[in-house]
């Protein structure tokens, strides 16, 4: 089994916080200047881009949500095993 660095983890954890913070704050500047109907305008364009896709593509998505997913589980798993390493190792 392959070993978790737990530095590089926390590091690669704080640069998605600081990442998020960013998108995040750029998400609230742009949302507390648009408009009611620009925001219906955005909703009406993303469905009707959902619309017209194929259906083969629509089942792609979908698979890329599910890999997603699954990617988010594994990272999951791994982030357990590493603090249930790191409790084992403080109590022996």
């Amino acid at each position: 089994m392959k070993t978790l660095n737990a530095v590089v983890i926390r590091e690669a954890l704080a640069g998605y916080a600081v990442a998020n913070e960013v998108i995040e704050a750029e998400r609230r500047k742009g949302l507390a200047t648009m408009t009611d109907e620009e925001a219906r305008d955005i909703d009406r364009q993303l469905y009707a881009s959902w619309q017209s896709l194929p259906d083969w593509a629509r089942v792609g998505l979908e698979r890329l949500d599910l890999f997603q997913l699954e990617s988010l589980l594994a990272m999951r798993r791994a982030f357990q095993r590493m603090a249930e390493s790191r409790t084992d190792h403080e109590s022996a």
